[in-house]
């Protein structure tokens, strides 16, 4: 088995005396992307600007290696990347393109005791309440309160979206050559090039072991999710 760290960022992989004994996250995907016989990719955020990995991906399917992408939420990514792995979604039947667009629950089992600064109901140790985190985006108020009542009336939402923040790539995961990548990299100009980032780079059965966490999503909700991506796209040959 071999296990490495991978990096993105000038500081952590400069030459010389104080080199740090990593690779490069850019050149060590395309390195594992470039003859695949299968290829499984957990994504948080996918962008035109990395013009390589798309290019990479899009070469894949064109070569009818099975490709499965989950993405979190898809129509919120750039829109010229969605583009593209619509019409590859489309054109191509060996790609399964997942949107992961889940809602949660905004009910949680509080870790501390405390008391609402809206309508001063208070709460105890492990005692269930509604959360929801301050979103600057959306506008939406930090609030933590028991009473349902007052969260739903300071725009509370009842059913958060859920996220997938991981970044995953496996390759060739029935053979005994699997590779994988687990990092904090998105595949975008920044994640690949600009930001500072770690991961790691697997081969083997711990590379195995990657595909299997998320198997189990892939192959239950594949179909349905594959729906809703190409719901409003002509259908396949047309």
């Amino acid at each position: 088995m071999t296990t490495k760290i991978l990096a993105t960022g000038t500081d952590f992989i400069q030459s010389g005396r104080f080199a740090l004994p990593v690779l490069g996250t850019a050149s060590t995907i395309e390195k594992i992307m470039e003859n695949p016989h299968t290829l499984r990719i957990l994504a948080y955020s996918i962008s035109s600007y990395a013009d390589n990995f798309l290019e990479l991906l899009q070469e894949a399917i064109e070569n009818q290696v099975e490709t499965t992408l989950v993405i979190n939420d898809l129509d919120n990514q750039e829109y010229h990347a969605v583009k593209i792995l619509k019409d590859l979604n489309t054109s191509y039947s060996n790609f399964h393109l997942v949107d992961f667009n889940r809602t949660g629950n905004a009910q949680m089992d509080s870790k501390t005791s405390g008391t609402c600064n809206l309508c001063g109901k208070s709460w105890n140790v492990a005692e269930t309440i509604f959360f929801q985190q301050a979103n600057q985006k959306t506008n939406a108020p930090f609030l933590r309160c028991k009473d349902k009542n007052c969260f739903k009336s300071n725009r509370g939402n009842m059913s958060p979206k859920k996220i997938l923040h991981a970044k995953v790539i496996v390759v060739d995961e029935y053979r005994d050559t699997a590779k994988a990548i687990v990092g904090s990299a998105n595949f975008s100009w920044g994640g690949l090039a600009n930001h500072y980032e770690v991961g790691t780079y697997v081969e083997g059965e711990q590379a195995k072991t990657s595909c299997k966490v998320h198997a189990p999503y892939m192959q239950s909700e594949l179909h349905l999710k594959r729906k809703l991506v190409v719901q409003y796209l002509p259908s396949k040959g047309s």
